[in-house]
């Protein structure tokens, strides 16, 4: 049960999800989706976006999903120049195929005097990295926050699939989440060697294997659940983070965390969109 009102501030990309075989725009990338899955979890939470957005049609996508899920942009810049598109294709499997990604405005943000101060009043912030928005995104999370410090560094593509970036980051949050399907068994070998030397809770999505978290000398494991059809898994890592995170906020209790995460992620990859 929310005990009071939370505020959480999602820091990533605002993107526009171009389904092409669908001929679809739907609204996506990773601070959004979080910030819409917060506000669908804990409904009386004051949720924002940080970011920015391009002065294009594409806009209009990103805007009208933030009106809808009652999220606040005040902090949402809008720059001259491209929304941020990612064009997506999905296997007869439901897994999503990125191709084609176009960066935008995003590459040029930066946060202002006003960004930081409001982010200094927020219980969690969360932030999404990839290469195009690291500049953005280092800039606040190299600070000190009053609240909690959640990153997300998704499958680590970006930085050739090596945990160095992780530890680049190691003592400027207080979560960090992989999504490691597919990827080399040393990979998650490495994650727990990094939460047993620095004490951080780390937590690993597998897709269809489950969920695993470490922190210190411990580990949890949770399956993930079954479904009757997987149509789409564009942005479940992104419900599951906030499901974990909302249940973490009050509960501190890393085993529900993890439950509640792929519950909630279960029902997302069985429609498409990632919101």
């Amino acid at each position: 049960m929310l005990k009071r009102y939370y505020k959480i501030s999602c820091l990533g990309g605002c993107t526009v999800d171009d389904y092409v075989s669908l001929k679809k725009k739907k609204p996506g990338g990773g601070g959004l989706n979080a910030s819409v899955h917060f506000k669908k979890i804990l409904p009386t939470a004051k949720i924002s976006v940080l970011g920015a957005i391009g002065k294009d049609k594409n806009s209009s996508v990103i805007l009208k999903a933030c009106k809808n899920y009652a999220i606040l942009t005040s902090n949402l810049q809008l720059l001259n120049g491209k929304t941020s598109i990612q064009h997506i294709k999905n296997d007869s499997s439901g897994e999503k195929v990125f191709f084609n990604f176009v960066a935008g405005v995003i590459d040029v943000a930066k946060p202002t005097p006003d960004d930081l101060s409001f982010l200094a009043t927020q219980d969690l912030l969360l932030g999404v990295l990839f290469t195009q928005i690291e500049p953005f995104l280092k800039s606040v999370i190299k600070r000190k926050w009053p609240g909690k410090v959640a990153i997300d560094f998704m499958s680590l593509a970006d930085y050739n699939y090596s945990t160095e970036i992780v530890k680049n980051y190691i003592n400027n949050f207080d979560i960090g989440f992989l999504g490691l399907s597919n990827v080399k068994p040393d990979l998650i070998y490495q994650v727990t060697d990094l939460a047993k030397k620095y004490k951080k809770l780390l937590v690993v999505t597998l897709a269809e294997k489950g969920s695993l978290a470490f922190i210190g000398n411990k580990k949890y494991q949770q399956n993930a659940m079954p479904v009757k059809k997987i149509v789409d898994t564009t942005g479940a890592g992104d419900a599951f983070i906030s499901a974990f995170l909302s249940e973490h906020l009050q509960s501190r209790n890393v085993a529900k965390s993890l439950y509640q995460g792929s519950v909630y992620a279960s029902k997302i990859i069985q429609k498409y969109g990632a919101i």
